[in-house]
């Protein structure tokens, strides 16, 4: 069964971004270390798996081409003939190995037709100089002994016995070796048709691959052209559509700010028009109140006049009674004691300068608390019209 070596050299197919590619390569072999993942594209051939079977072999090859690498594909047959491999930085998905792969013992002419395809190398090593014992011989002496040799043989019945033996065995030989060569030209010229044969079909089967590639690739940058004009198409029906919105939201924010605005003068209107009204209401009611106030002031102050002349008249008129009274009294004690009227006289003159000092201090009195009230009502006055003009 035919195995395969994939041999890589950092290729990018045209079309696709680098670090995209770079990137799904790393993500198809599990390679976490970007620096890792540039020594593979370096330039240099790296043999990323050997001894592949066709199917694995494809379908590595297929991944790699999907995400827009140029690999190759080596051939190893089952006499192990395949291209030398290349030292590359182990993947964590292929451990590194010092083993050779496995290989077959091969025929000669197979190994001259892999060197050579189409022509046989028949240079063969031959002595490139004589035995030690003929070294020093001369051509005389040479002769001479061939001619003895022949005359002993011409006598001898055994040395013409074997020469005769000699003679066939030399001529049946020679026969064996007319047909080892000529089955040997005949093997030959088979192998050299089969592996022509051979390189023929992987040449058609390796061009078949490249048109199905091509046709691929080709496939997939009409679908990437494709795809690429729907995203712009779409990319540009959303820009359109986000600048309508834009232009829609601005036109509404303009709208809603002249709004606000109107309604914010509105408002600054209605305000002042009803602190306005408010003022001329409280300045109403204060004119009222301090109207009410100063009324009810003067007419307490009538009150209090007429209560103080009443209290003026009662003292007046319990002071004339008391006077009577005392006026009487007197009348009577003089009446009743003349006698005494001496003696008493000082003392009554004394209690009623006592009594009419009492008098008068308590009419004092009343004078001052009254006048004391008098100004505390003016005050509150002043006060409740300082309050009503605020």
């Amino acid at each position: 069964m035919s195995k395969f070596n994939l041999s890589f050299r950092g290729e990018i197919l045209p079309g696709y971004k680098p670090e995209r590619v770079k990137s799904r390569f790393a993500k198809l072999f599990a390679i976490d270390d970007p620096q890792r993942v540039e020594m593979f594209f370096s330039g240099k051939p790296i043999s990323l798996r050997r001894n592949l079977d066709r199917k694995e072999a494809a379908d590595i090859f297929r991944k790699l081409h999907d995400i827009g690498l140029s690999s190759e594909l080596v051939r190893v047959d089952g006499d192990g003939i395949a291209a030398p491999a290349v030292e590359h930085p182990a993947t964590e998905s292929e451990a590194p190995t010092d083993t050779p792969p496995k290989t077959t013992p091969r025929r000669m002419d197979h190994d001259i037709l892999q060197r050579a395809a189409g022509r046989v190398d028949q240079s063969w090593a031959v002595p490139s100089r004589k035995p030690k014992s003929q070294a020093n011989k001369s051509p005389e002496a040479d002769q001479a002994a061939k001619i003895a040799s022949h005359s002993k043989a011409a006598t001898d019945p055994e040395v013409i016995a074997r020469e005769k033996a000699a003679s066939a065995a030399a001529a049946e030989a020679k026969r064996i070796a007319v047909q080892e060569s000529a089955r040997n030209k005949a093997e030959a010229a088979r192998a050299l048709a089969a592996e022509e044969q051979r390189i023929a079909e992987q040449d058609a089967a390796r061009r078949k691959a490249e048109a199905e590639v091509a046709k691929a690739l080709a496939a997939e940058q009409r679908r990437v052209a494709r795809e690429d004009a729907a995203r712009m198409k779409a990319e540009a029906a959303e820009a359109r559509r986000v600048a309508r919105e834009e232009t829609a939201r601005k036109k509404a924010e303009a709208k809603a700010a002249r709004e606000a605005a109107a309604e914010a003068k509105q408002i600054a209107r209605e305000a002042a028009a009803r602190n306005k009204a408010e003022t001329q209401a409280a300045r109403k009611r204060a004119d009222e109140e301090a109207s009410r106030l100063a009324a009810v002031q003067a007419k307490r102050f009538v009150q209090e006049e007429e209560a103080r002349q009443r209290a003026a008249d009662e003292l007046s008129r319990l002071a004339a009674a008391e006077a009577k009274r005392l006026a009487d009294e007197q009348v009577e004690r003089r009446k009743a004691d003349v006698i005494q009227q001496a003696e008493n006289e000082e003392a009554s003159k004394k209690a009623a300068a006592a009594k009419q000092a009492a008098i008068m201090e308590a009419a004092l009195r009343k004078a001052a608390a009254e006048k004391a009230e008098h100004l505390a009502l003016e005050e509150e006055a002043k006060y409740l019209a300082a309050a009503g003009a605020a």
